[in-house]
């Protein structure tokens, strides 16, 4: 027995999963994300998609609410068994769902409600008042654990059950403080803290998020009371030794709110795009107003739209070029090229070529724009620029 978890050990299905924080990131299934970006899914799932997962997981609620009326029957557990995977086979392909183990999550769901289990449980009930003078000690083991996973069963049904009304209740929060929070001047740490108290002290918001729970009267909805379970976790990197802060939750809605607020107090926040309306999540106090996203409708990024009045026939407020993600990129890359030289870590000659690279990675993302979204930010990888400034 350990009495601390190893990195690699680590559970990532649906209904219960670890989550792994740094100071900028998440991780969730060995995916590294930053933090902000599980709340700026939820901004932008589509209205249509945020309501048949509330169907998906409406039908499970009254599996489960039958469950506590009328007990355990076969039929109600094979119809718990089909509900789930119909529900997995819908959330597998969104964001930000996707990113759980799938096929670890099907595999619990078959051992709790498959046949095999569906035996399991009845054989219980044909057992239900264990005689301990008479009954053989296996047998008796045996019987614990088939109830310990009538147990987790009935958690793992209840987990499904709340996804759908978390999500929709998280993202109405969401999308209500993003549309407050673009009327704000300032995007400094302080300022957004202040913005957050203020917001959620809000009498008339408390009000609304209250109004907008559709299970308020048998659930719990939204709340900033998360709850998760801190465990001690070790990870072993290129022979060092690192400890992991490691969260596992058994809910969506408190992995939502704890990634949020720890995505706020890194500075991370969520903007609406002033072309597209879509947010997009930002992780700097610059005042880009804009997104990088090519706009499906016009062929190019919602910032280029903006620069170009005769493009939307309608003038946009102007994005400065420093305030650009781009050029916040490029200037991060520039300033550590020009510490490391003044360290002495890379020669002037290198330092040059250096500086040469990222300018001409930059350039391009100017027009760019396929380039832009899916590479510049790859290419513009540090260590990669001075490999490529040192080659002859």
């Amino acid at each position: 027995m350990s009495y601390i978890e190893r990195y690699e050990n680590k559970i990532t299905t649906i209904d219960y999963f670890a989550v792994d924080f740094d100071e900028k990131n998440i991780i969730l299934n060995n995916e590294k994300l930053p933090l902000g970006y599980i709340s700026n899914c939820i901004a932008n799932l589509p209205k249509e998609f945020a309501t048949n997962l509330l169907i998906h997981s409406g039908k499970i609620n009254r599996h489960w609410q039958e469950l506590k009326l009328n007990g355990y029957s076969r039929k109600l557990f094979m119809d718990i068994f089909a509900d789930i995977n119909k529900m997995i086979d819908y959330m597998q392909s969104l964001e930000p769902f996707k990113y759980f183990d799938i096929e670890k999550s099907r595999t619990t769901v078959s051992k709790l409600f498959g046949k095999d289990a569906l035996d399991d449980y009845e054989y219980l009930l044909k057992h239900l008042k264990i005689n301990y003078g008479r009954t053989e000690r296996n047998e008796i083991a045996r019987l614990e654990e088939i109830e310990n996973k009538s147990k987790t069963a009935e958690n793992v049904l209840r987990a499904y059950s709340y996804i759908g009304v978390d999500t929709a209740n998280f993202g109405t929060m969401i999308i209500n403080y993003v549309e407050n929070f673009i009327k704000e001047d300032s995007r400094q740490k302080d300022n957004i803290a202040k913005f957050t108290c203020e917001f959620f002290e809000n009498e008339e918001v408390q009000m609304n998020l209250a109004a907008s729970n559709p299970a308020a009267m048998i659930r719990d909805g939204f709340n900033l009371k998360p709850i998760q379970s801190a465990v001690p976790t070790i990870k072993i990197e290129n022979g060092k030794y690192k400890i992991i802060r490691r969260m596992y939750f058994s809910r969506m809605m408190d992995f939502f709110v704890t990634e949020f607020f720890e995505a706020l107090s890194q500075g991370h926040y969520i903007w609406k795009c002033g072309v597209c309306n879509k947010y997009f999540l930002m992780t700097t106090a610059h005042k880009q107003l804009y997104c990088s996203t090519v706009n499906k409708e016009y062929g190019v990024p919602c910032f280029y739209v903006a620069k170009h009045p005769e493009i939307t026939k309608r003038k946009m407020k102007k994005q400065k070029k420093s305030d650009s993600p781009y050029y916040v990129l490029w200037n991060r890359r520039y300033s550590s090229i020009r510490q490391n030289k003044s360290l002495g870590k890379y020669s002037k000659a290198v330092s040059s070529k250096a500086k040469k690279i990222i300018d001409m990675k930059f350039e391009r993302a100017q027009f760019d724009f396929d380039y832009a979204e899916n590479n510049y930010e790859d290419e513009m990888n540090l260590e990669k620029i001075y490999e490529e400034a040192m080659k002859e």
